[in-house]
Formats: C-alpha cells, structure tokens, sequence
C-alpha cells in the first residue's frame, strides 16, 4: 500500500484518539472521518488538523455525517473513498459505562463477562461489514469493539473483519517492561508470543492473575527462551499494575490499534499480536501486512490446539461457544446474572437478531441505572 488512504467510521472516545495519533504520521494521506453527530465531529477534525501541523504532518481529514443503520449510503460513500484500511470505531454502548455503575452491582455484572453484551458491538459492526460487502472495495478492516468475540461470530457469516486490536495486545509491551527491568535489558530484547483471551486481561487488571482460563505463553530473551526461568505468578500480576480505568486507557488501547493500521498501511510484515485475526476467537501471534493478518503458529501448539484453548478461554467471559452460523450462546452463569441483575432474559442470539438484542439491553441497562443512581 503506498495511498496512505483510511476511513475512520464512529468518532468517539477511542476513535478520537486513534484519529489524533494517525493524523502526526506523516504516511497517512488522507482521512475519511464519519459519524452520526456532524457537530462534534467537525469541532474534532478541525482540531486534530491543526494539532497535526505542530508536527509537521498535513494529511487530508475530511468529514462526512453517516449513520450506519442506512447500510447503501453506507456502501456508497466507501465506494467514492476507496481507502486502504477502513476502521471501525463503533458502539452502541462502550464497555466502560457499565463501571459507573454501584461498585456492588458492577463487580457482580462483571462476573457474567464480556459475552452477554456482544449486542452492543456485534450491531452495527455487522452493519459497516455488510456495507463494505455491498460497496465491492478491497479495504482492510480493523475493529475496535470486542474483537474477540464480534470478530469470531461476522467470520461464520462470511463478514470478518481482518483484525482487531487492544484486548490481550495490551500485554505484550507491559510484560516486555516487567520482564526487561527485573533482567535490566532493553524491551525491545524481549520477545512475547502469547495466545489469550480478552478476558485474561479483565482478570488481571481485576484479580491479579489469568483466572484459571487456558493461555500460552512464550518468552524470549533474544533468541533464547527463558520462559521457564520466569515466575509468570509474579510477573503476569505486575505487568499490569497502575493499569489506567476505563476510558482514561483509551490513548494506550488506541496505539495498539494505530500500530495494526500502519501495519497494512506500510505492508511492514512486521510480526505482531492481535485479537480477531481472519475471524478468529482472542488473541493470536501473526504477521501483519497489506496482505492482511497472517497467523505464525508458535513452536509446541497446532492451530487445532490454539483454537481449543481459545474457545475454552472465552467461557469464562460469558460465551459457552459461537456456533457455525454465528449465533452466540451464553453461559448458564452470565445468562442468570444478567437475568437477575438486569432483568435481561437472553440466552443466545444470532447475529441478524443482535440489533433487537441490544436496544432491550439498552432499555434495561437505563432502568438499572435510574433504579440504582440516579
């Protein structure tokens, strides 16, 4: 890829972020920024244009007011625009206004995991997939929202995007800062290749450990592993110590996903992590590039094995299995927590039922809340 060309969809926190930072790199050409709320999103362009040629970088942000429930004006515009890598920053609800909940009743949500609320994510990605199907150009997708899970269910249904970010991405540079200060050698020395699940980070950042959920874990010093000569006990708890909360995260969780854009930009092949690579459940070594996400399988594990690992993985935050149509089954625990909690009454959905899914979650979680604060 040589345009530098990008279409940023959904514009809020993170997506701002990601936006700022992609704007001071001066291989990025042009950007395509849209949003349902055409106010906030001209005031943010407009700055990060101007904050951009503090550093000498002028790429091209144009803004353009879209709704993604109108999935052919959709396609149209991503016709007119081309761009390389196509990114969705969508929500219908971020992960993080659950945590403004009673810390009583979100620590007990907060127990049924990530699954149950996939409707948020999973509506109006699906949407922005579908669109891009529609509009026949060959961009690259990347998701932000849950890729662990969203990306997994599209990937039946033949609409995956071609990676996420974030989630157990977040850990490779914070082991490699753990483990390269107690051996006092640089980070870039340090080598991590980690199969893993969203939810080993929640547990962590939680719990202090990876929650009894399988993961692998491989590092090296060099080209020596050391894996064994390490107490992950210790280690894995400390690399996430002074982890930021909720939104205030979102700068570090943004550079993961600029790093997987410049990626494919640059067609760098530059050897990576990431969550919801080709369709896949978690998080998985690959190589990444305008080819798209490319898995390296690590020496002592097959893919079969991986994929077993994953998907035992994800139970533990909420989803029993992502059947071959791309319908989500919950677990018999989170199914009562949220039965109990939210009074939402859902065991499994399918992808196409996921829109009317999310807005009775939607309704539910507003009667919690008015309930329980304001």
């Amino acid at each position: 890829m040589a345009g530098g060309t990008l279409a940023l969809i959904g514009l809020g926190d993170l997506g701002g972020w990601i936006l700022e930072f992609l704007a001071r790199c001066k291989e990025i050409r042009k950007i395509l920024v849209c949003d349902l709320d055409e106010n906030r999103g001209k005031e943010k362009v407009n700055g990060v244009t101007i904050g951009a040629a503090f550093f000498d970088a002028y790429p091209e942000i144009t803004f353009q007011s879209l709704d993604l429930h109108d999935i052919e004006r959709t396609a149209e515009i991503l016709f007119q625009f081309n761009p390389e890598v196509i990114v969705n920053g969508t929500t219908l609800m971020s992960w993080w206004v659950r945590q403004t909940l009673p810390e009583e009743i979100y620590k007990k949500l907060a127990l049924a995991g990530s699954g149950p609320w996939i409707p948020m994510h999973l509506t109006l990605t699906r949407k922005l997939m579908m669109a891009i199907q529609q509009a026949r150009v060959r961009s690259l997708t990347v998701n932000t929202c849950f890729p662990d899970g969203v990306n997994a269910a599209l990937g039946k249904i033949g609409l995956a995007p071609t990676v996420g970010g974030g989630n157990s991405d977040l850990l490779i540079p914070r082991l490699q800062k753990t483990i390269g200060e107690a051996l006092h050698v640089p980070l870039h020395n340090i080598t991590i290749t980690l199969i893993a699940h969203h939810f080993h980070v929640v547990s962590l950042v939680r719990n202090g450990s990876m929650g009894g959920a399988p993961y692998f874990l491989r590092v090296r010093l060099g080209d020596r592993d050391i894996t064994k000569e390490l107490n992950l006990d210790h280690i894995l708890p400390q690399s996430v110590k002074h982890f930021p909360s909720g939104h205030l995260a979102h700068p570090y969780v943004a550079s993961s996903f600029v790093k997987n854009i410049l990626c494919m930009i640059n067609d760098s092949g530059r050897i990576t992590h990431a969550p919801g690579p080709s369709g896949l459940v978690g998080g998985w070594p690959i190589r990444l590039s305008a080819k798209g996400a490319e898995i390296l399988l690590p020496e002592g594990i097959d893919m079969t094995q991986g994929i077993r690992l994953v998907e035992e993985a994800q139970r533990f935050d909420g989803i029993e299995e992502i059947q071959g149509d791309g319908t989500i089954v919950i677990t018999d625990q989170a199914y009562s927590i949220m039965k109990e909690v939210v009074g939402y009454d859902c065991k499994k959905f399918s992808p196409e039922e996921s829109e009317g899914r999310a807005a009775e979650l939607i309704a539910r979680f507003k009667e919690l809340r008015k309930r329980v604060v304001d």
